[in-house]
């Protein structure tokens, strides 16, 4: 169970990373 919830968890950890940087993007170009 760990090693199938490991990934997704790292998986969720990049996506929220993406949506920081994506919003600071947002917020230094408008």
């Amino acid at each position: 169970m760990a090693v199938t919830i490991k990934p997704v968890i790292g998986l969720g950890t990049r996506v929220m990373k993406t949506r920081e940087w994506t919003a600071i993007d947002g917020c230094g170009t408008s």
